[in-house]
């Protein structure tokens, strides 16, 4: 009892010392200032790319464009803009400011200018979040003068800042955020708990949330966290608090119930959680991804296959050649989901519907994966370019997925010789090559285990590549009408397309996929209208884990290190480096990342459980004596 309460004192000294540090900290902070050409897409919408001039670099808006602030708090504030009201001579012009959707100033002059105005304090509520909107009509330099340039074009935006309006009085006292403020309380009372957990004492884990607390108000004072960020903190805060007290609470059910019962249902509840991380992460990125790439050209593909079985013309969708060299299976796929649409009535468009047929396929991914290594598939449902990829109309989900069921199902073969578990390997590698041959690569990393560990029953080897084959055959219905010639020319394109002029003019290295994954994915679009396409960016993070759980792979799993490097060598050899192909190795990597971390947490707890063990021998020793 005397150490809960003590415990609760701790608690709420930090959460009152953490109030007064995030106030004062608000009352300090630095100007904020977003210089909008560098700004990442996350902070501006609305806006072309990047132009430069003399002492300028810049972005119009398209005539209506923004630039988001968060966890500004709520006070006056001071707001500066440098911008570039341009337009062709002895035309009026005026562009409206607002600041959270309240007309502040106007901005009705050309060449580049400094403008000031002032935001009163109700306009920042519940002081998060700010919105500096530039509202015109938009112009069309082709159509005033001799120019090429066909945009629609509103104001030239350099830069935009803002800073707390302070004039002595208690009114202009910044009031902080109130997701600002909550998402530090709870990450430094779960750090708090956490460190106890891990057999710290008292008074050190008491330090190590006010040391916590100290590194949040510089932080506040320095920069003002994105909501996504201050989301994802405010998450792992509530889930080191979450897991620090059911760890306990469960070790208590545990003892008072069948084990086996309580294990079977977290064996089963921790991946179903993971997979509905992914398909939120997923459906938050498929409402926001532009049309780009590849995506337009198989929605074109798609719903020629869509049409063609509305009719029931079979022999089109047998004899059709798209032209893209790539099987046909996911492609039917898709076409057959906007038919589903239809007959369920449920009002998507073509490219959502579509979309959210590879969104199923990624979250199902990382759910599986989930249940070899919860900590992998955690990384691999919050990974962007896993998330972009299997958020588009590409052709990534469904073979990354069915690679992965062919890799965990023969490691689940080798584990338990059952041969069930052999032939449905076979059956999710026939249909990744019916999906698209890249992720094919999956199988040479098999092959080398298949070979040594069944040298003495030959015909599994057989019987393995006679599914593979049959599989690979029956779902790729673009084979039947001249398997042969058509399995040439399929590998015919891809041997040419990689040495096309506009592929060898992108002049990527050889380690180009290789490194990708250890960045943000990216958003090809000058038109790109919708920021916080990704809720969680931890791709740095993963990929550094990844390098230091390479050993962890190779001792906990062999098959998927073999996955690793084949697929490494792969994308390295490849001449096409397309960002996609870097899902080839993306999920080896997150099950070294989740090796890794499950390792570290291991033997830090065996330190800690040391550390008390001795503890507890040296007192009984002192007081025997």
């Amino acid at each position: 009892m005397k150490n809960q309460v003590s415990i609760i004192k701790h608690i709420l000294l930090l959460i009152l010392f953490a109030i007064v540090s995030v106030f004062v900290a608000y009352q300090s902070r630095v100007p904020t200032k977003i210089l909008v050409a560098d700004a990442s897409l996350r902070n501006v919408s609305g806006f072309y790319y990047v132009e430069h001039a003399p002492e300028h670099s810049f972005r119009w808006t398209r005539g209506n464009g923004t630039v988001h602030f968060s966890g500004v708090g709520k006070s006056a504030l001071n707001l500066t803009v440098i911008a570039n009201a341009w337009r062709h001579e002895n035309q009026i012009f005026t562009a409206t400011v607002t600041a959270n959707g309240t007309p502040i100033g106007v901005i009705d002059r050309a060449g580049w200018r400094t403008w000031r105005f002032t935001i009163s304090d109700n306009v920042v509520f519940p002081g998060d979040d700010l919105v500096v909107g530039f509202n015109s009509i938009p112009f069309v330099p082709s159509e005033i003068a001799e120019s090429g340039d066909d945009r629609q074009l509103g104001i030239a935006v350099d830069s935009v800042e803002i800073q707390p309006k302070w004039n002595g009085s208690f009114n202009d006292l910044v009031i902080p955020s109130l997701p600002q403020l909550l998402f530090v309380l709870v990450f430094v009372g779960g750090l708090y708990l956490f460190s106890q957990y891990l057999g710290l004492s008292e008074r050190w884990a008491f330090m190590v949330g006010m040391v916590a607390v100290v590194l949040f108000a510089i932080a506040i004072t320095l920069f003002r966290l994105e909501a996504s960020q201050r989301i994802v903190i405010f998450v792992l805060g509530v889930g080191v608090i979450a897991a620090t007290v059911g760890i306990r609470g469960w070790q208590s059910l545990l003892a008072r119930a069948d084990s086996s019962k309580w294990r079977r249902a977290a064996w089963w509840a921790i991946p179903l959680g993971i997979a509905m991380v992914a398909l939120v992460l997923r459906v938050h990125a498929l409402t926001r991804l532009p049309v780009e790439g590849d995506d337009s050209i198989y929605m074109g593909i798609v719903e020629n296959y869509y049409h063609a079985i509305i009719v029931s013309d079979w022999r089109q969708v047998i004899t059709f050649d798209a032209g893209e060299g790539h099987p046909i299976l996911f492609k039917l796929i898709f076409a057959s989901s906007l038919i589903v649409r239809d007959m369920a009535k449920l009002g998507l468009s073509n490219v959502e519907m579509m979309r959210t047929v590879a969104v199923l396929f990624g979250a199902i991914q990382a759910g599986m994966i989930a249940l070899l290594n919860p900590l992998a598939g955690w990384f691999l449902a919050i990974q962007t370019t896993e998330v972009k990829f299997t958020s588009m109309v590409y052709l990534e989900a469904l073979p990354a997925l069915t690679a992965a069921l062919a890799v965990i199902a023969f490691e689940c073969y080798r584990q338990s010789s059952k041969d069930r578990w052999l032939y449905l390997s076979a059956l999710a590698l026939g249909a990744t090559g019916a999906s698209k041959f890249i992720y094919i690569v999956v199988g040479f990393a098999v092959l080398p285990f298949l070979l040594w560990e069944q040298r003495r029953q030959p015909l599994k080897i057989i019987g393995y590549g006679l599914v593979v084959a049959f599989a690979f055959f029956a779902l790729d219905p673009y084979l039947w009408y001249d398997p042969v010639g058509r399995m040439l020319g399929m590998f015919s394109f891809h041997g040419s397309f990689s040495t096309r002029e506009y592929v060898k003019e992108l002049a990527r290295p050889w380690w180009y996929n290789v490194v990708w994954l250890a960045g943000p994915a990216k958003i090809y679009a000058p038109d790109y209208m919708f920021p916080n396409v990704f809720l969680i960016m931890w791709d740095t993070l993963i990929y550094g884990l990844a390098l230091l759980g390479l050993p962890s792979l190779w001792h906990k799993s062999r098959l998927f290190f073999a996955w690793l490097v084949v697929g490494v060598i792969f994308v390295s050899l490849w001449e096409a480096k397309w960002e996609q192909y870097s899902l080839v190795i993306a999920t080896p990597l997150c099950m070294a990342a989740g090796y890794f971390v499950a390792d570290v947490a291991g033997w830090v707890k065996k330190k800690s459980q040391a550390r008390i063990e001795k503890g507890s021998n040296l007192e009984v020793h002192v007081t025997s004596n």
